[in-house]
């Protein structure tokens, strides 16, 4: 394989009112904020914590037609 690329991106949510979100609001609204961003053209490696945030990154990538590869 050929050079790997590490994409490292700090979110935009300093407002307080995102914390009042409904769960379906925070998942549309983190969908606006992720849909400028490029998809891997590889598996997105992906570790797993049991928390709700990286279970939202796999459903947002796999929304945006990418996949990803997961561990814990």
């Amino acid at each position: 394989g050929g050079p790997r690329r590490q994409v490292t991106w700090t979110p935009p949510f300093d407002d307080p009112a995102l914390s009042r979100l409904m769960p379906a609001e925070a998942v549309d609204r983190m969908a606006e904020v992720l849909a400028g961003l490029p998809v891997p053209a590889g598996p997105l490696l992906l570790p797993l914590s049991g928390g709700l945030d990286s279970r939202l990154i796999a459903g947002l990538v796999r929304r945006a037609g990418g996949s990803a590869v997961t561990y814990t």
